[in-house]
């Protein structure tokens, strides 16, 4: 039997809700006597994984797929052979063009990804898959962000943000997101006349801060959230006014969490949140990076969803598996920037961006540049008074990360970058670098820092270095660090006992 005589039907997932498509990830052959359907697990020679939203046949020898809705992806497989596979498909569906077809490394993959209009609604692709890789397809409205996310206007009125950025609008209203306990929104209106202004305000907690305004006329805040705001207001013609978020009294010991390293296992996440609150009191959690596989629209929709719960702040490092796809765009709209710092009960917290990947001379792998060292060095020097300092990074500047499948892409960061880091460490004596990436534990004092990686908090450990003097231990994990008027001790929180077997 073979392709060209007979016509198959390969129905994957076809309007099924998300949670179902991620359950079942097999695929099931069986015959029907009516069409002859039968399913399949490999399209092209590659191995067809979580078809969202998408069917696919075949048409005078042609796979068509055809989307759903406006969102739909696909995984395309190629882990067990070292040379690249090409699958060529046609796209069709009520949304479906040139501009909202995307693969997994978007422009990166510029030599492999190739797509062309042939009508309304129906674009052809052709896809070289990498050997020891996969492809990822995923059709999705273009998304835009804007160009700068301290800074907008609306009607009249000019927003300028400190320690807060503007995400998008939702529903028409601005949502802006809290980088730290402390903060400040300046509002101009250049009318003639009095403007009002509306906006939303999350991941503010009132255990850390307290809301003032100057200048602000019938002005109200209406919680909308365990950590958001609906505030609203009046400004005077040609006058400004101020919102500040100032940070509360805290007195030691209080402690904040660490960890991540998500992407598939996000049970497993929620499970070691869930056990974090229920043995300690944190004021907030810095999570480590990779909270999908692929920042894809559904991933992300349901990661938010499901910690949507926490009582507590959240300030995100960027990990590199936020820039797959649209993922840069996504994560501007979705978490905030990528590079921020805040200071807090004379604690100093840095969080730098560290997907940049590339070439250095003679290296590949992931980057800070010169541009974010310097930011860094900036505000290490201008904050050298601090008691502690944590500077915190997705990619470690130690090769912890295991060999990667494929050796033309290095899982590390490079050497370079690494030492122009803990040289910076050294110099103004920064007392801890946290990480994750690798997904494990792993610690070891230099020079003064301590270098810590926790980024076992779900996703599954594949291969990792050891490398001499680290501490290294490969359990589910959170990072606590209680700050006291003596020190810092840390602890980590593991899986409770009924949870071991499920890991």
């Amino acid at each position: 039997m073979s392709w060209k005589s007979d016509f198959f039907f390969l129905l994957l997932c076809v309007s099924v809700p998300v949670a179902s498509c991620q359950k079942d990830k097999t695929t099931r052959n069986f015959s029907d006597k009516k069409n002859d359907v039968r399913i399949f697990k490999r399209l092209c020679g590659l191995e067809l994984a979580e078809p969202y939203n998408v069917s696919f046949r075949l048409v005078d020898d042609e796979i068509t797929t055809t989307v759903q809705g406006c969102t739909g992806s696909f995984i395309l497989g190629n882990r067990a052979s070292t040379k690249p596979k090409k699958c060529s498909i046609k796209i069709s569906g009520p949304c479906v063009s040139e501009q909202n077809i995307f693969s997994r490394y978007g422009i990166k993959d510029a030599d492999r990804f190739k797509k062309k209009s042939l009508g309304e609604h129906l674009v052809s692709i052709s896809y070289h898959v990498p050997g020891r890789s996969y492809g990822v397809i995923s059709i999705e409205p273009a998304v835009e962000i804007h160009s700068d996310p301290y800074s907008f206007s609306q009607d009249s009125l000019k927003f300028d943000l400190s320690h807060i950025a503007i995400l998008r609008k939702k529903n028409h209203i601005p949502l802006l997101r809290s980088l730290a306990p402390d903060g400040l929104i300046k509002i101009v209106n250049h009318a003639d006349t009095s403007r009002r202004f509306k906006f939303i305000l999350e991941n503010y907690s009132d255990a850390l801060s307290s809301m003032e305004h100057v200048n602000v006329i019938t002005f109200s805040s209406k919680k909308k959230g365990k950590l958001s705001y609906l505030l609203e207001g009046t400004l005077p013609a040609k006058q400004s006014a101020l919102i500040k978020i100032l940070p509360r009294k805290i007195y030691r010991p209080w402690s904040f969490a660490f960890g991540g390293d998500v992407k598939d296992e996000i049970g497993i996440f929620l499970q070691l949140l869930e056990q974090l609150l229920l043995t300690h009191s944190p004021l907030f959690i810095i999570e480590a990076g990779d909270y999908t596989r692929n920042s894809l629209p559904r991933e992300l929709h349901n990661y938010f969803e499901r910690t949507k719960w926490l009582p507590i702040p959240v300030y995100f490092v960027k990990g590199n598996h936020e820039i797959r796809v649209q993922g840069e765009k996504h994560y501007s709209r979705m978490f905030g920037p990528s590079r921020y710092s805040f200071s807090f009960d004379d604690v100093l917290f840095v969080i730098l961006d560290s997907t940049d990947y590339g070439t250095n001379g003679s290296e590949t792998g992931f980057r800070l540049g010169n541009d974010q060292l310097s930011w860094l060095e900036t505000v290490l020097k201008s904050n050298r008074s601090v008691k502690y300092s944590f500077v915190s990074l997705h990619t470690p500047p130690v090769p912890l990360h295991g060999p990667s499948l494929r050796p033309s892409y290095p899982s590390n960061m490079i050497s370079s970058e690494a030492t122009s880091l803990m040289d910076l460490s050294k110099k103004y004596s920064v007392t801890y670098v946290l990480s994750g990436h690798a997904h494990l534990y792993a610690r070891k004092e230099i020079n003064g820092t301590v270098y810590l990686t926790s980024g076992a908090g779900g996703a599954k450990l594949h291969t990792y270095n050891k490398v001499d003097g680290f501490d290294l231990d490969t359990k589910k994990h959170l990072m606590v660090f209680e700050i006291t008027n003596s020190g810092i001790r840390e602890e980590r929180v593991f899986l409770p006992r009924d949870k071991l077997q499920s890991e």
